[in-house]
């Protein structure tokens, strides 16, 4: 490894895509962070001996190399998921298309008659967004009483309104013989993308970053270091403490729209169109509840249009060393837009009291934790729009990489693999003069 054959790569956020692209790349790296820690979104909150993740986070790829990379300086216990559905008061496993019999006899009659009717309609229907996917391959009566209700819900946004390039391997749909086995509880398989996973043994899903360490000698890591403006033309970075430095190569993996925002010179027409992306957001609260939980569950999807939850992740049996002994910790996931509402804390609470997940008389103590930028929204309008803002940073010899860089849906795992290949990229030869 030379650094005057691979110039010093800078990269912007200390993520997983960012450590990946660091720990890969065949140079010194640089990597500036605005947060007081590595991680990002995968880091974790500790309170004492409590520990939270910025939302669930599992390692279940069956990607050998990424596995080895995460066990690098963690040690890792191998769990069960165990995944279930809330809908009108029932209980059921998930995913709910595998699982037909726990619904009410009517509800399951309407979704296998739907899904039968649906199998019957040709393959080469057209499907141009996301209901129409969801109607053709769950059936109408599922897809407008639970997909379409938990999507309006989680990604705050109409299922018509969403493409589908973001679906594969994540949305069950069951065959006909998968459903009518599930009707008659013969089910022989959860139906689920995640069987088994991965999880630090301590320090919640944020113990999975310290790879990097393992080439630390290469890698510089800034904290505290926000980024207020770049400017292209003199290849500098200005941050909020007033600290500027130049750079050679530079990469992003901070959200576009901030991004687009910082840099000098960008044309309005960028801007504009960098406004138009859209993305949820998401309201975490961190509960500590006096007593062991004695449910079994990893965690719950909520599909009631009233209640204002959409996950409920129960730490200790997702993980180990998640909260003190004769203690539990769960955490409420409530998305939002713009602003989040106040008021949907206690509605949340209440909810969950009212379905027996929680006892208000139990909690010990909730800390809040608020996510800006929780899932890029993958609707009709990104493609296009994310062509032309790569064409005008390309120009300027910026790359951006990562679940915000890229503003796509990615996985843990994938983003590590994204930030790996990126790495290699930058690391070719042929690529010196173009993005130095």
């Amino acid at each position: 490894m030379n650094e005057h054959v691979f110039p010093i790569l800078t990269i912007l956020g200390g993520g997983l895509t960012g450590l990946s692209l660091a720990y890969h790349y065949k140079g010194k790296s640089e990597i500036f962070e605005q947060e007081s820690k590595i991680g990002g979104t995968a880091s974790s909150e500790t309170y004492g001996d409590f520990v939270f993740d910025h939302g669930p986070h599992l390692s279940f790829t069956k990607n050998k190399y990424v596995i080895s990379l995460l066990n690098l300086g963690t040690r890792v216990v191998e769990k069960q998921a165990r995944p279930i559905n809330q809908y009108k008061g029932l209980e059921f496993p998930h995913p709910a298309l595998f699982h037909l019999k726990r619904l009410d006899k009517v509800s399951g009659y309407n979704i296998l008659m739907d899904l039968i009717e649906q199998y019957k309609i040709s393959e080469n229907k057209q499907v141009s967004n996301y209901e129409d996917w969801c109607v053709r391959t769950q059936g109408k009566y599922f897809a407008e009483n639970f997909t379409k209700a938990y999507t309006k819900k989680f990604w705050r946004t109409d299922p018509s309104e969403l493409s589908i390039d973001w679906v594969k391997d994540r949305i069950p749909n069951p065959s006909i013989k998968e459903a009518v086995s599930g009707t008659f509880g013969l089910e022989e398989k959860t139906g689920y993308y995640i069987d088994k996973y991965r999880y630090p043994i301590s320090g919640g899903f944020g113990s999975f970053s310290n790879f990097w360490q393992f080439r630390k000698k290469d890698i510089s890591i800034h904290l505290n270091s926000r980024v207020t403006s770049i400017d292209p033309s003199e290849k500098m970075i200005q941050f909020s403490s007033g600290k500027t430095i130049k750079y050679s190569r530079l990469v992003s993996t901070l959200p576009l729209p901030n991004l687009i925002a910082m840099i000098k010179g960008v044309p309005s027409r960028i801007t504009n169109l960098s406004k138009e992306l859209r993305h949820s957001s998401l309201h975490y609260l961190n509960i500590a509840l006096y007593g062991r939980t004695k449910r079994k569950f990893s965690w719950v999807y909520f599909y009631d249009s009233e209640i204002p939850v959409s996950r409920l992740i129960a730490y200790n049996n997702v993980g180990n060393n998640m909260a003190p002994s004769n203690f539990s910790s769960i955490q409420i996931e409530i998305p939002y837009t713009e602003k989040y509402d106040s008021r949907d804390t206690e509605k949340a609470i209440s909810s969950l009291e009212n379905l027996g997940y929680i006892n208000e008389r139990d909690i010990h103590r909730i800390w809040e934790f608020d996510l800006r930028f929780g899932y890029p929204i993958h609707d009709l309008k990104r493609t296009i729009i994310l062509d032309e803002i790569y064409k005008y940073l390309d120009e300027v010899g910026i790359v951006t990489a990562g679940r915000y860089g890229r503003w796509e849906h990615l996985w843990s795992h994938q983003v590590i693999i994204q930030g790996k290949e990126f790495a290699e990229f930058l690391s070719d030869p042929s690529t010196l003069s173009k993005f130095s």
